[in-house]
């Protein structure tokens, strides 16, 4: 599977654009195809106390789809994601009426981290930081040239002022 990979493989700064996910219906996500979008990706799990992000996310994405794109990378890491790949699909789209891409189940800490997790956990491969992952809904501004632009913590909401303003500044000359 492509979208597990340890954060020691990353020895060498590597373009977010090289990493493929595999999406909940079994496809790849190649981030690739993102090139020159901002891109936010947020772990996300439908058991949080902050599952409700989920509306924004997608007000978000529905809002800026033609500069940005959300990617999900649900998870079970902290306990809150019991579902199955098709399970969460369908709670996905009948319940918060999700249109963004959504990677399948898989972890976003540890070793076992899935490649995008592990890229932005580790300053050997995104050439920025080492960071770990603590909650469901923690969020990665990536700005279009595929540099990690800001990191904000569940307690962030997309709809908050400092949210809104960097993705107004992230841009081709950040």
């Amino acid at each position: 599977m492509i979208s597990t990979i340890s954060t020691a493989i990353f020895s060498m700064i590597v373009s977010i654009y090289s990493l493929q996910l595999q999406s909940i219906e079994e496809d790849a996500i190649s981030l690739g195809d993102y090139a020159g979008k901002k891109i936010v990706f947020v772990n996300i799990a439908t058991g949080s106390p902050d599952a409700s992000q989920l509306f924004e996310l997608e007000q978000l994405y529905e809002t800026h789809k033609d500069s940005l794109v959300v990617i999900g990378l649900p998870s079970n890491s902290f306990n809150n994601e019991m579902h199955t790949n098709q399970e969460l699909k369908a709670i996905l789209t009948d319940s918060f009426h999700i249109s963004f891409p959504v990677a399948a189940i898989s972890p976003v800490s540890g070793e076992d981290a899935n490649s995008v997790f592990g890229w932005l956990a580790s300053a050997a491969g995104n050439g920025v930081l080492n960071g770990a992952i603590h909650k469901d809904f923690q969020k990665f501004l990536i700005n279009t040239e595929g540099r990690i632009y800001g990191i904000f913590s569940n307690e962030v909401p997309v709809t908050d002022e400092k949210f809104q303003y960097a993705i107004s500044l992230t841009n081709n000359s950040n």
